[in-house]
């Protein structure tokens, strides 16, 4: 049964969302989103951001489908922020008047993730229709699109990790560093984090405010070699095969475990926050905290 669109609108509190969806299928089994496509998609999404009070932390784009985690705020943009965000949205250099109808209704939407992937799906899909060389007519997207809610720190770790492997899953590379059109290998080419601010508001914070961004990116290489390598080795049923995966996963575990981070539970059912990832100060600090709430009341 599909939400309601309230369900997009953050209340009290912001939320972190995982928004996913598919294309329609294609004449001859064509996959539609070629390098043109997503790098056409991937501005539009960007550019789209300009006029939403929405942080985008990961993006990753695929022949016929994408997965984005964002953040939505519980607050809208302010009327200041607003001209000027609208300003820069239209390229224009004269900022309207806080109270201009056009300022209002950017305001009134500006932190619904449903119109910000109307918006977004809607220009992408009349882009690609006008395009194609047979001027495509209809439909480019299976659905408005799908959407799952995020409710804890691990959830959000490994949603992210999920996300950006989507290229090893599919087989197109054996690194997620190798694959241009996600958000960590954009990280590893240009050495730099292509939503760096958003990034390290919402996920270098889940290892305490001492970690170098770089160290952070390392370690998060490191865990989604070893993932993929253990998910390899599930699916190998020949020996030798077999023991070259071990071997290799091995290594790769060697250098994992050279990192200060890891995931801990700790184990209260009904603490939201009862698995944490970490360096070992900052696992402590909420262990304490879970010790004064396990013995409160």
């Amino acid at each position: 049964m599909r939400m309601s669109r309230e369900f997009y609108k953050p209340k009290n509190d912001g939320v972190y969302l995982h928004i996913y969806n598919q294309t329609v299928a294609m004449e001859f089994g064509q996959l539609p989103l070629g390098e043109i496509e997503k790098e056409n998609f991937t501005r539009i999404i960007e550019r789209h951001l300009l006029k939403y009070n929405i942080d985008l932390i990961s993006l990753v784009l695929m022949g016929n489908h994408f997965h984005m985690l964002v953040y939505s705020h519980a607050e809208r943009l302010s009327p200041q922020q607003g001209v000027k965000r609208y300003a820069k949205f239209h390229n224009s250099p004269n900022e309207l008047e806080e109270n201009d109808w056009r300022i209002v209704e950017l305001l009134k939407h500006s932190n619904n993730v449903s119109e910000f992937m109307r918006e977004v799906q809607g220009e992408f899909s009349k882009w690609f229709n006008k395009s194609r060389p047979y001027k495509r007519r209809g439909a480019l997207w299976q659905d408005r699109f799908h959407c799952q809610l995020i409710q804890s720190d691990v959830y959000l770790w490994s949603c992210l990790t999920y996300i950006e492997q989507n290229p090893v899953r599919a087989g197109i590379c054996e690194d997620p560093a190798d694959y241009k059109f996600s958000s960590f290998g954009r990280w590893q080419k240009d050495k730099k984090h292509p939503y760096r601010s958003c990034f390290l508001k919402h996920v270098l914070s889940l290892v305490g405010n001492h970690t170098k961004l770089n160290e952070f990116r390392d370690y998060m290489h490191a865990k989604m070699k070893v993932d993929n390598l253990q998910r390899a080795l599930e699916k190998v049923k020949d020996e030798d095969s077999k023991l070259k995966l071990s071997a290799t996963l091995d290594k790769e575990l060697e250098v994992l475990y050279q990192f200060d981070f890891q995931v801990v539970t700790f184990r209260k059912k009904d603490w939201k926050s009862q698995k944490v990832i970490g360096s070992e100060d900052f696992i402590q600090e909420k262990y304490r905290e879970w010790e004064c709430f396990r013995h409160s009341g």
